[in-house]
């Protein structure tokens, strides 16, 4: 059986959506996921996420994994 334990860094990650809430919560609003991730942007990266800023070869990141457990 797998603990259900949620780690600090996913708890970080949580709080960062609870932060925005109310300005990304799906009945209110219609948001793609760039429009979530605009808003998230700033949170995340507080927290040592490094967050993809735009589409173009420059702005994209070279990972395609960034989260850890």
């Amino acid at each position: 059986m797998i603990p259900q334990v949620i780690t600090k860094p996913i708890k970080d990650v949580i709080s960062c959506f609870e932060m925005e809430f109310d300005k990304i919560k799906s009945p209110d609003f219609n948001l793609s996921s760039n429009e979530v991730l605009e808003v998230l942007r700033p949170h995340l990266e507080k927290i040592d996420f490094i967050c993809e800023t735009g589409k173009s070869k420059e702005k994209k990141n070279k990972c395609s994994c960034f989260v850890w457990i």
